[in-house]
């Protein structure tokens, strides 16, 4: 099943508190010239932007007495935004990456480009007008000192609405003239609600595992689903066990031969795994429990519980620097990936390494 785009759907699961607070915010008309919705990838951030928006721009002066902000699909707003076409709405994001299927991180100056024309023409109907920048956190530096000018002095009846996941990355200049607002993980029982709504062909028996593979984020776990991660994860967890209990790296070979054929689903199990090791370090650390997403991985976390906390952030550093190394040297995906299951495996060779 393929879901729609922010910009052409209402399906927001959870954050009714923000949502409430917003439309509150902009029933009174008062709501603030710019707004930070930070929140883990795929949280729902982008899709809420999109719900203020069109309800704004759907209502003017508000509509006191609604709950929610969504407006029927038949709206003419609703049409015109989701063609990109709404005269009021002015977006600005990385290019697209061919290659890798999605959107660059960076944005860099060229990406304001029709901004100053956008904000020159008068608002039609004394409507407000809004610029969407996702992800905000990928601006450089110039391209935020520019934005920075404008937040100082906005102009009438203009919103901006900046979109991260790492709100660090803003300069504190901009962070000081934002009203942050921060998106929760879903619940278990959220995100159940949600995913089997957007994906109903999931087995009930995977929707665990992939709660805990996205942290609580819809939009995260409807692209792992797409890619079948929670399978290619298990497949390196069952590599991984194969090599250390029997010594047979055969699998771990094979896993890489299959992986290093798709680039985008080698980058997302790799991201994933340095955040599983990640999550692990850290309740190893403070003394929490970690839920393992499948019966594999929890058999190779019980092997890892014996490392010293050093040993283990050593193992992340490794890991996620020989990745990094072998995309910026183009090196063989396949040999990498091996050399990541073997880091993993903690056969002799690499408990040897890692000592």
């Amino acid at each position: 099943m393929s879901v729609l785009p922010p910009s052409q759907h209402q399906n927001l699961f959870g954050h009714s508190a923000i949502v409430s607070r917003l439309k509150k915010s902009f029933d009174a008309q008062q709501l603030h010239h710019a707004i930070i919705l930070n929140g883990l990838e795929g949280i729902g951030k982008e899709t809420l932007a999109f719900q203020l928006i069109r309800y704004a721009l759907a209502f003017p002066t508000g509509k006191p007495g609604q709950d929610d902000l969504e407006i029927p699909e038949s709206h003419i707003v609703t049409k015109q935004i989701a063609a990109g076409s709404h005269p009021h709405v002015f977006i600005i994001q990385p290019v697209y990456d061919d290659k890798k299927q999605r959107f660059k991180r960076d944005i860099t100056l060229d990406a304001l480009n029709g901004l100053t024309n956008f904000l020159r023409l008068a608002p039609q109907q004394d409507a407000p007008r809004f610029i969407l920048i996702n992800p905000a956190d990928g601006m450089n530096n110039n391209t935020q000192n520019a934005l920075l000018k404008l937040l100082e002095e906005p102009p009438a009846k203009t919103h901006f609405l900046l979109l991260t996941t790492q709100i660090g990355a803003l300069l504190p200049t901009i962070r000081s003239r934002c009203l942050t607002l921060s998106l929760d993980p879903l619940s278990l029982q959220d995100f159940t609600a949600a995913i089997t709504r957007l994906m109903p062909a999931i087995e009930d028996d995977k929707i665990a595992g992939y709660f805990y593979l996205s942290g609580g984020a819809v939009g995260q776990a409807i692209q792992n689903l797409e890619m079948e991660l929670l399978e290619n994860y298990g497949g390196l967890c069952r590599a991984i066990l194969a090599w250390n209990d029997e010594g047979d790296s055969k699998p771990a070979m094979e896993w890489a031969e299959e992986l290093s054929r798709d680039d985008v689903l080698a980058d997302r199990l790799v991201e994933t795994l340095l955040a599983q090791l990640a999550l692990f370090l850290k309740a190893k650390i403070t003394g929490e429990t970690i839920t393992a997403t499948i019966p594999e991985e929890e058999r190779v976390l019980e092997r890892w519980a014996g490392l010293p906390d050093g040993k283990i952030l050593s193992l992340y550093d490794r890991i996620g620097a020989l990745w990094q190394m072998g995309e910026g040297a183009y090196l063989d995906r396949k040999l990498v990936l091996l050399q990541i299951a073997g880091l993993l495996s903690m056969d002799k060779e690499n408990r040897a390494v890692l000592a």
